[in-house]
């Protein structure tokens, strides 16, 4: 779908999903299947998948609506609180906990809600916005915040901790 491609992902059966500033493809082995705005997909700028159970996929398109991938079929993704968060990565911790990074800050996501997570520095200091990244680690999550629009202020890398909802350590990126 395009040469310029943001990131890989391979699901439990093997399909990689390519994600780009123009769609969705899908390799299922065989063959590329394409996905767009032309087809059902609700942006063509897609930030991230993640499957979600069996055959089925979540896109997070640059968009405050989340698309979902079964069996080959695009649907949108319902949750009680219509505002939702534009999706800039997902991330599954081992205890099936489901977390958003989002410009708008860090977000759990329980059953159908969003819910914004505290995110306050170790000086007080509320930094919870244009969160890039996260990745589980145990007990903690490994934040990364989107260092081109940080403007010199904060740090863009923290340690969360899950469990007391606070900033544990942070680290300026050299």
């Amino acid at each position: 779908i395009s040469n310029q491609i943001r990131s890989i992902y391979q699901d439990s059966r093997g399909r990689l999903y390519f994600t780009s500033l123009n769609g969705l493809s899908v390799y299922d082995g065989a063959r590329f299947t394409n996905y767009t705005v032309e087809n059902g997909l609700s942006n063509n700028i897609v930030n991230c998948v993640m499957e979600m159970g069996d055959d089925s996929v979540w896109i997070a398109t640059n968009t405050g609506i989340l698309n979902c991938l079964v069996a080959g079929r695009l649907k949108t993704v319902l949750f009680k609180d219509p505002s939702i968060p534009v999706i800039n990565n997902l991330c599954r911790d081992g205890k099936g906990t489901l977390y958003a990074a989002t410009d708008q800050g860090l977000y759990l996501i329980d059953h159908d809600r969003f819910s914004k997570l505290p995110f306050t520095d170790i000086k007080g200091k509320d930094v919870n916005t244009y969160i890039a990244y996260i990745f589980s680690i145990g007990n903690y999550l490994l934040v990364q915040r989107d260092y081109s629009l940080l403007r010199n202020e904060g740090f863009p890398l923290y340690l969360y901790n899950k469990e007391t909802k606070k900033i544990t350590a942070q680290m300026e990126m050299i």
